[in-house]
């Protein structure tokens, strides 16, 4: 009797080392497919230029910064903003809320040869895109303007893919970085705090006009992302997009991206702020 107890102890024991195992294997997947997603996707192409960005917004702002402490404010951003921790966070956020059904079907798609096109032309936009290259674009466009097909494809592909929503998240996600930063470099006296900061910048910059402003932009943007991009690739891409698969995987990436990019903010601010002080959340 006592060992028919024994052998069913070690059964249950099994059992639960079983289920432990499973539940592992299955956390690893989620985050492999994550990971497969955000490189597949061209995100962590396009991240990289985000630290710049804020040092951009920064020094648009230069006289909030104080001169001695503006290589120590350099430094911190590129910290606080490395792609490698966005990219970490942005894989974990994924691998936890964005269902392995969703990142499969993603794939099924990122995986094709006009997915693979259409995401070489994103990552190639994202590390040549500047000022001038942009008005030489746009200068171009006017001698050869793009078809009407072609411009009802770009303004789908726009509107799937959150294209002036996503833009606005990622301005004020870094807008709010570099106000911490400056933030953190005042006499501790003058520090206004997060709740506040959100409060001035969404005073001097409301939504709605980031928005209409953006909407104005953003075409520009993606006619030229997608200027080597082929009709019928666009088409396709424009076909996932507005599947329902296709707009779970942007609203989980536009949030799982906007959600790195406010902790970046406040890591700003925690590598900026002296030796045992606490920053407000």
């Amino acid at each position: 009797m006592k060992q028919k107890r024994v052998v069913a102890s070690l059964v249950v024991l099994l059992a639960a080392l079983a289920v432990q195992q499973h539940a592992a294997a299955q956390a690893e997947t989620a985050t492999a497919l994550s990971e497969r997603l955000v490189l597949r996707s061209g995100l962590a192409v396009q991240i990289r230029n985000i630290g710049k960005q804020v040092l951009d917004q920064a020094a648009s702002r230069q006289a909030g910064i104080p001169r001695h402490a503006a290589a120590s404010f350099a430094a911190a951003v590129k910290e606080a903003f490395r792609p490698e921790a966005l990219q970490a966070d942005v894989v974990k956020t994924l691998a936890a809320n964005m269902p392995r059904e969703d990142m499969e079907l993603a794939l099924r798609w990122l995986e094709t040869d006009a997915g693979r096109r259409v995401t070489r032309a994103e990552e190639l936009a994202a590390t040549t895109m500047d000022e001038a290259s942009l008005r030489a674009f746009g200068e171009s466009l006017r001698s050869s303007p793009p078809s009407g097909r072609r411009l009802k494809l770009l303004a789908v592909t726009l509107e799937a893919s959150y294209g002036v929503e996503s833009a606005v998240q990622i301005y004020e996600s870094t807008a709010l970085g570099v106000a911490i930063g400056m933030d953190s470099l005042q006499p501790a006296q003058k520090r206004i705090g997060a709740k506040r900061l959100r409060a001035e910048l969404q005073k001097a910059m409301p939504t709605a006009e980031l928005r209409a402003s953006m909407q104005k932009a953003i075409p520009l943007l993606y006619a030229y992302t997608y200027r080597d991009v082929s009709d019928q690739d666009m088409a396709a891409y424009n076909t996932f997009l507005t599947s329902p698969a296709g707009q779970r995987y942007h609203e989980a990436v536009l949030g799982a991206l906007e959600g790195a990019l406010v902790r970046a903010s406040f890591r700003l601010g925690q590598l900026l702020e002296p030796p045992g002080k606490k920053r407000e959340s």
